[in-house]
């Protein structure tokens, strides 16, 4: 049986190199975004199912995509300490470029550095999977600058002694 870092949801086992831990962030590129925070990758705005190891292989090279990620890097930030062929990781790659709409001819999102490694080359922008933020009121603010609400009728400026500021 494995032991993991319980709060990991990734494969690595404590070692989450998809962002866990992180703010959360969705990657969009070409018609797909892949969701960090939710470990789902959609493309046309679908959730398209992937393998565990495969979001894991596309969320380390979008984020490190300012570079060619060695080939030994990926075993052992997706692995770790496990024992895994190459083909293990050509595999994964392969799967990840369907699921994204690339191939390894074209070469549009994922690039091959032959004997080197993999690099993300498609244009991508980053946006914060939080839409809403709850005003400071909600989070019994005992300091700062938000003054509490008013009662709808009431003056629209309260009186000093409701100040909590």
């Amino acid at each position: 049986m494995e032991i993991r870092d319980p709060a990991c949801r990734c494969e690595t086992g404590g070692r989450p190199p998809c962002g866990w831990g992180e703010p959360a962030l969705i990657y969009a590129f070409d018609d797909c975004e892949l969701d960090l925070d939710r470990f789902e990758l959609r493309r046309g705005g679908r959730p398209r199912p992937i393998e565990p190891q495969v979001f894991d292989v596309l969320a380390v090279l979008i984020r490190e995509r300012r570079r060619v990620v060695p080939k030994d890097e990926l075993l052992d930030t997706i692995w770790g300490d496990r024992f895994v062929s190459e083909s293990a990781l050509t595999s994964r790659v392969k799967a990840a470029r369907q699921a994204i709409g690339d191939d390894g001819h074209a070469q549009r999102v994922i690039r091959t550095v032959h004997g080197r490694g993999y690099q993300f080359i498609a244009p991508v922008t980053e946006m914060s999977s939080v839409t809403t933020i709850e005003p400071a009121i909600h989070h019994h603010r005992t300091s700062g600058s938000v003054p509490p609400k008013t009662a709808p009728g009431s003056p629209t400026r309260p009186s000093a002694a409701a100040h909590h500021w």
